[in-house]
């Protein structure tokens, strides 16, 4: 049973019920190697969603009702979108319902860069060959300009989540090499992790609720031919399979070698992803049987 906030603490919109945002207001980080369907998937949400474009990739996308996207000339026109948002995020008339980042790990460099630029227009003090994240650097771990990166990013997001959007980010992958203790021996193992700093990656998978990542598989089709024996009579044989490539989308750890998907919700398994519609087909209705497999809470009985 639901519990009743009364007043004062209604009026802060303080509540003891589920209150999950329907699939077109999540908070996801999709990550996968280059080429692997990133953009083409997110495009694929539609047209209430904006693309911010770090890499000026999406103009190379065609097809019907894909989502609009804007490439940033700078760090300032990017914060004047970014607050033209947050100001419409109450309206019920506003043109967009999420903004999705990609990537996130070209976004960085643009924040960088920015941050450089106004650090240097307001006198502060760089070394000659330096950016941003060399202010404040020494003597300690870390630099005060590296924070100061880390937090810009992540306010874009803390923002537009207070002004009721929601957001995604997608990102490529590295591969890393990592030692493990198995069967009382040390070995090496190869994993795919997000090619984000660690002050970026923690809030971002923190904040996002769906995890997944894109890859490419190599799919083999069986086929038949007609063999005509002597005599007349037709048989079927194997032909030459006919090998393709498929994106695909995953949301379990065990594909790929990827680390850290899933999220917040049980959404699992591997799906193969359409040519144009991988968001209506495949993540909204995977994120809602995920919303509808969680376990519900008891229902409270009334004492009589």
């Amino acid at each position: 049973m639901s519990q009743v906030i009364s007043s004062p603490y209604g009026n802060f919109k303080v509540r003891a019920a589920e209150n999950a945002p329907p699939a077109h207001l999540m908070r996801f980080f999709g990550t996968g190697a280059t080429n692997s369907g990133k953009s083409h998937f997110v495009s694929s949400i539609g047209k209430r969603c904006l693309v911010i474009d770090f890499e000026d990739k999406h103009r190379y996308i065609d097809f019907p009702d894909r989502a609009p996207y804007y490439v940033p000339a700078s760090l300032s026109e990017l914060d004047g979108l970014i607050q033209a948002m947050l100001a419409d995020g109450p309206k019920t008339t506003r043109p967009y319902d999420m903004v999705v980042f990609d990537t996130a790990d070209e976004m960085i460099p643009f924040v960088i860069d920015g941050m450089t630029k106004m650090m240097k227009d307001n006198g502060l003090t760089l070394p000659a060959y330096g950016d941003a994240t060399d202010y404040g650097s020494g003597g300690g771990k870390g630099s005060k300009g590296w924070k100061l990166v880390n937090d810009r990013f992540s306010s874009y997001l803390r923002r537009l989540t207070m002004a009721g959007y929601g957001w995604g980010l997608v990102s490529h992958l590295k591969e890393e090499t990592v030692s493990l203790i198995e069967a009382g021996r040390q070995v090496e193992r190869s994993r795919l992790v997000p090619m984000l700093n660690p002050g970026i990656l923690r809030p971002v998978q923190s904040l996002s609720i769906v995890k997944f990542q894109t890859f490419v598989r190599r799919v083999s089709t069986p086929t038949s031919k007609d063999l005509i024996l002597p005599g007349g009579k037709t048989i079927k044989t194997s032909g030459e399979p006919i090998v393709s490539d498929q994106f695909a989308i995953t949301f379990d750890s065990k594909e790929q070698g990827a680390v850290g998907l899933g999220g917040n919700l049980p959404l699992k398994g591997t799906f193969t992803l359409p040519k144009f519609n991988g968001w209506s087909e495949v993540m909204v209705p995977q994120y809602n049987q995920a919303l509808s497999q969680r376990a519900k809470a008891p229902e409270t009985p009334n004492n009589e």
